[in-house]
């Protein structure tokens, strides 16, 4: 990755919010009906300048500054800004799906409608927990691979969900130790 130390607990932010962006694509296909798609493409694209930074850049693609004459992130190094907008643009996405879904449901099932977002915000939350303690210190690569394979098992119920016209349980068991 762009970073090898995979020790800035502001790439694990952008991990998650790649992956509620993609997850809330999903959630409102459940909830509204149709794939949206807009938004997962930029995020995808997003995620590949980040992959690609050390083959663009070289090895140590996070100490190369930004040329000064870029606004706004001109002389930073090239990793910042980048994260952020992964940050941001993913959020915003994620944000539109809550807002066009809380928009269609009714006032009774506004709390089920939900449940999904809380469980995205749930894993963020416990993703960033790791992130700033010693485990992600100690053992990174081991980190983002429990924070990506929780991610995975929730895009992938959020996927069956959707494709099976089913509802988001409130509980999910194997999720507990």
């Amino acid at each position: 990755t762009a970073d090898p130390d995979l020790k800035d607990p502001m790439l694990m932010l952008a991990f998650c919010m790649f992956h509620g962006a993609w997850f809330s694509a999903q959630w409102g296909e459940l909830m509204l009906g149709s794939l949206d798609q807009r938004g997962i493409t930029e995020g995808e694209f997003a995620s590949m300048l980040v992959l690609s930074l050390p083959g663009l850049l070289g090895p140590d693609a996070r100490l190369h500054r930004l040329p000064r004459w870029i606004p706004l992130c001109g002389g930073q190094k090239v990793l910042e800004p980048v994260t952020i907008a992964v940050v941001v643009l993913c959020a915003g996405v994620s944000l539109s799906f809550a807002l066009r879904i809380a928009c269609k449901v009714e006032a009774g099932e506004i709390f089920s409608a939900t449940c999904p977002l809380l469980h995205l915000l749930l894993h963020t939350l416990a993703a960033l927990h790791l992130a700033g303690g010693a485990l992600l210190q100690s053992n990174p690569l081991l980190t983002f691979t429990v924070v990506g394979m929780n991610a995975a098992l929730l895009m992938t119920k959020m996927r069956f969900m959707a494709t099976f016209r089913v509802p988001w349980p409130l509980l999910h068991l194997e999720m507990f130790p």
